[in-house]
């Protein structure tokens, strides 16, 4: 499956379009879906938790540390897929893109790997648009920008 980037859907404000924009700019990597071990607590910014909500009626803790005992992502499903691939957060869209965050499958990206600045530079622009959340076990999170 290639990874694609998330949609806009109307009744987002101007935050959703430039959520989408920093989405688009992730390329696409030929994913085998291989990587479930790997979806597990993720911070992500306040208006990523809510398109998953609103899309997905999904609802992330802070931090995500609330997940079963295996400590898995709650949006991944029994047969371990992302049950919310379309709108993942930018952190999920970023793994297997750059070298730091190699998938351990083999999955890369067709033109190759982001730079690091780059990815930071998407990070960076994704914490202008609402608070990160950084999570404890008690799923409780302290939100920094």
């Amino acid at each position: 499956m290639t990874r694609q980037p998330g949609r806009g859907d109307g009744a987002e404000d101007a935050t959703g379009s430039e959520l989408d924009a920093i989405y688009a700019a992730v390329p696409p990597v030929d994913c085998k879906g291989l990587c479930q071990e790997s979806c597990g607590s993720v911070a992500m910014t306040e208006p990523e938790r809510r398109r998953i909500a609103a899309r997905h009626g999904l609802v992330i803790p802070d931090g995500a540390f609330a997940f079963d005992d295996r400590k898995y992502c709650p949006a991944l499903t029994p047969v371990g897929q992302c049950g919310v691939y379309d709108d993942r957060p930018l952190i999920c869209r970023l793994w297997g893109t750059t070298k730091s965050m190699r998938c351990p499958h083999g999955c890369v990206p067709a033109a190759g790997f982001t730079p690091e600045r780059v990815a930071q530079n998407l990070m960076y622009r994704l914490f202008q648009l609402g608070p990160l959340r950084l999570g404890r076990r008690d799923g409780g999170g302290t939100p920094r920008r």
